[in-house]
């Protein structure tokens, strides 16, 4: 797992989901419970997620609500975005394709 730390942001690129899901929840918590409030999940190299990833994603925005915070995905692959819409989460997990509008999307209020 590849992580840039940016204020309150964090990129992500998850090459092994299943492999990775624990220490990116762990990781998710502390962040959250540091304080960081917007956070952008960089997916562009992910071709699959399965429901224990979707789980730890729903599981982030849910606590990020809570603080008034939320969450992005950034994602090139139409399987993700399907994925969200089939499990009606794309609301509560935004996906974008271009970074800065990702990024620029947490200004606007939900």
């Amino acid at each position: 797992m590849n992580l840039n730390m940016k204020k309150d942001f964090f990129l992500s690129d998850v090459a092994s989901v299943r492999a990775q899901n624990e220490l990116f929840k762990e990781f998710l918590i502390k962040e959250i419970e540091s304080g960081s409030s917007r956070i952008l999940v960089d997916l562009r190299n992910c071709e699959f997620i399965d429901s224990t990833f979707l789980g730890t994603l729903i599981f982030a925005s849910r606590k990020l609500i809570k603080n008034e915070g939320s969450i992005r995905i950034l994602a090139h692959y139409t399987l993700i975005p399907s994925i969200l819409k089939l499990t009606g989460t794309s609301k509560m997990l935004p996906v974008f394709e271009n970074k800065d509008e990702a990024v620029e999307s947490f200004s606007i209020r939900n």
